[in-house]
């Protein structure tokens, strides 16, 4: 299931991806649609579970070397088989080599569609 997403930082700038999460599994690709925000375009987006929270999970989108620059937190409920339903919003993290026009650190996400 594809859905499109805004991330942005805390000075005004955002852009936006796509991600299409497998129904099953955990993993999907993402794209970026607004270009010169970070420093990768495509990559595999990997669900994950956190240790201290059995509600939901994140969103990690992983670059060419198979390492994540940008975490969605709060992407979906665990629920077996609910992970490709998001959440509306909520917020996470982008590291330094990642990123371009962005500022590194704290983010906010938003599907758009």
């Amino acid at each position: 299931m594809a859905h499109t997403v805004q991330i942005g930082d805390y000075d005004g700038n955002a852009f936006k991806i796509r991600v299409n999460m497998d129904l099953v599994g955990s993993d999907g690709t993402w794209l970026t649609l607004d270009y010169g925000y970070i420093r990768y375009s495509s990559g595999v987006a990997w669900r994950i579970k956190y240790d201290y929270d059995l509600t939901s999970g994140g969103l990690q989108l992983l670059g060419p070397n198979g390492k994540y620059g940008i975490q969605l937190d709060d992407w979906a409920p665990r629920w077996i088989a609910a992970g490709h339903l998001p959440n509306d919003r909520g917020d996470g993290n982008a590291l330094q080599p990642w990123v371009l026009k962005l500022k590194p650190g704290k983010i906010t996400w938003a599907l758009v569609d």
